[in-house]
C-alpha cells in the first residue's frame, strides 16, 4: 500500500502525506476495494474540479487471463467553487472524531459528505449535527433550494459509518424555504427518536418533525405546527431543539422570533419563547404540549430560545440579544497632565509650554484606503492654559469640531500641574 500511495503522490505531484490509502487487506488481491482520499486542494485543475484517476488494467492478469480494474468516485471533491466543472460547490461536511482510550487523545476518524448523486442540490450540509450511538444525524437546511434534508448515518460496529436514511418533511407538504434540518436531535434506547426543526415552514411559523425507529427505519410520526394560538408566521418555531428520551421523554423547542408582550412592555419583537412537549413513556407515539416558557426579564430582540438543552428535569435556554436600537459614535477621550516647578524663594510657578501632534491619514472612514499620513501639530501651548484656550487651539490647529475640554488643577502632588480632559465628539 505504501508503494501505491507513493506512486499516486508522484503522478499528481503532491506530498506523500496528502494521499490516503485505505483497504481491508495489506496486499492487492482479487475483489479488494481500495479507497483513495486526496486531502489537499493542490490536486485541482483550472476548472476547479479535482480530476478523477483513471485505471489502465491492460497488464493485470487473473488466473492466466486478463484482469480488470474499475474506478468509482464516491465523494466529489473540489478545492474551489468557481471553476466551470467544480463539483464540490461548498456544500459542507461533518467530521467524526474518536478518542484513543489508551492515549487519551482525539483524532479524526471519518468525514461525512452528502451522497455523490445529491451533491449538486445540497447546501449547508453540517449546519446541525446530533449523535446517539450507533446513529448520527446531519442537517442540511439549504438542500434543494432550502427545502432542507437530514441525513442519518449508522456505525456498522466494526470500522465504518454508512448512510442509513435521508429524512425530509414528506409526506407533508414541502416548499422552498422550509429549512428542514436547521436543528436536529436524537435520543432513546428502547425507541430511538429523531426530531428535526424546520423554522421556515408555513411562512416561517416553523414546524418540528418527529421520527421513530420502527421496523428497521425511521418513520415519520408527528408534525408539530401552530401548537399554541399565539404562534404566528415569522416565529421560526423549531430554530433550536433538544430531546431527552432516556428518562423524561421530553422535547424542548425554541421559537426565538416570537413576539410576546407582557405588562408594561410596549415593544416585544423577537423576545422569543420555548415550548416543552412530553410523551408519557418511551413507547408513546405523540408528543403533547406541557408548558410554554418565557424569560423572566426578556425584552425586545433578546431572542429567548436561540439555543436549548434538556437533561432529565433541567432545561437551559439561550437568549443572545440582537440589539437593533440607536447607536452612537464612540468618542475619543484623552487626558493631558502637565508638570511645573515652584520656586521656594519667590513663590513663582514655572511650567513652560508643550505641543500636541498626531498622524492624520487620507482614508476618511475606511482605514484600508489610506495612502498618505500627515503629521498635524499645534502651536506652543502654555502649561496653565485655560480649558477654553486649549479648545480653541485644538479646533483651529487640528481642524476639528466639537472638542470638549475640561481642566482640573493645579494638582496636589509632586507635579503641581494641571490635567486637561479632551473629548472629541
Amino acid at each position: 500500500m505504501q508503494e501505491l500511495q507513493s506512486v499516486i503522490a508522484d503522478v499528481m505531484s503532491v506530498d506523500y502525506g496528502e494521499v490516503q490509502i485505505d483497504t481491508t487487506f495489506n496486499v492487492l488481491c482479487a475483489g479488494t476495494e481500495i479507497d483513495i482520499t486526496l486531502r489537499a486542494g493542490d490536486h485541482g485543475d483550472d476548472s476547479g474540479n479535482i480530476p478523477d484517476l483513471s485505471v489502465d488494467s491492460s497488464t493485470l492478469t487473473k488466473l492466466g487471463g486478463p484482469g480488470t480494474a474499475q474506478m468509482h468516485e464516491y465523494s466529489a471533491g473540489t478545492f474551489r467553487s468557481d471553476g466551470a466543472n467544480a463539483k464540490g460547490m461548498q456544500c459542507g461536511a461533518a467530521y467524526v472524531f474518536l478518542r484513543d482510550q489508551v492515549q487519551g487523545t482525539w483524532s479524526e476518524y471519518t468525514k461525512f459528505a452528502p451522497p455523490a448523486e445529491l451533491i449538486g442540490n445540497v447546501r449547508e450540509y453540517g449546519a446541525a449535527v446530533a449523535l446517539s450511538d450507533p446513529f448520527a444525524v446531519v442537517g442540511s437546511p439549504g438542500a434543494f433550494d432550502e427545502e432542507g434534508r437530514a441525513f442519518v448515518y449508522q456505525y456498522n460496529g466494526v470500522d465504518r459509518w454508512i448512510l442509513f436514511q435521508t429524512l425530509s418533511a414528506a409526506p407533508n407538504v414541502i416548499t422552498s424555504g422550509d429549512r428542514f434540518g436547521e436543528a436536529v436531535a436524537i435520543s432513546g434506547t428502547a425507541t430511538t427518536t429523531i426530531a428535526v426543526g424546520a423554522p421556515g415552514y408555513a411562512s416561517k411559523s416553523g414546524a418540528v418533525f418527529v421520527f421513530d425507529l420502527v421496523g428497521g427505519y425511521f418513520q415519520s410520526r408527528q408534525m408539530l405546527l401552530t401548537v399554541t394560538p399565539e404562534m404566528q408566521p415569522g416565529d421560526r418555531f423549531g430554530n433550536a431543539l433538544d430531546l431527552d428520551m432516556l428518562s423524561t421523554y421530553t422535547l424542548v423547542v425554541g421559537a426565538h422570533r416570537h413576539a410576546y408582550q407582557s405588562a408594561g412592555m410596549p415593544d416585544a419583537a423577537d423576545d422569543g419563547l420555548v415550548l416543552v412537549f412530553v410523551r408519557r413513556s418511551s413507547t408513546d407515539i405523540f408528543f403533547v404540549l406541557q408548558q410554554v416558557l418565557y424569560g423572566s426579564d426578556t425584552r425586545a430582540r433578546d431572542r429567548f430560545g436561540t439555543s436549548v438543552a434538556v437533561a432529565k428535569y433541567t432545561i437551559i435556554v439561550g437568549a443572545h440579544e440582537i440589539y437593533d436600537g440607536a447607536r452612537t459614535i464612540r468618542k475619543a477621550v484623552q487626558a493631558i497632565t502637565t508638570s511645573v516647578l515652584e520656586s521656594e524663594t519667590t513663590g513663582t510657578i514655572q511650567g513652560g509650554s508643550f505641543v500636541l501632534s498626531f498622524l492624520r491619514s487620507n482614508a476618511g472612514e475606511d482605514p484600508t484606503k489610506a495612502t498618505t499620513l500627515t503629521r498635524m501639530q499645534t502651536r506652543l501651548i502654555a502649561f496653565d492654559t485655560t480649558s477654553s484656550g486649549l479648545q480653541a487651539i485644538l479646533e483651529t490647529d487640528f481642524k476639528l469640531t466639537n472638542v470638549i475640554v475640561r481642566r482640573d488643577g493645579p494638582s496636589t502632588g509632586i507635579n503641581n500641574g494641571y490635567t486637561c480632559l479632551e473629548e472629541v465628539k
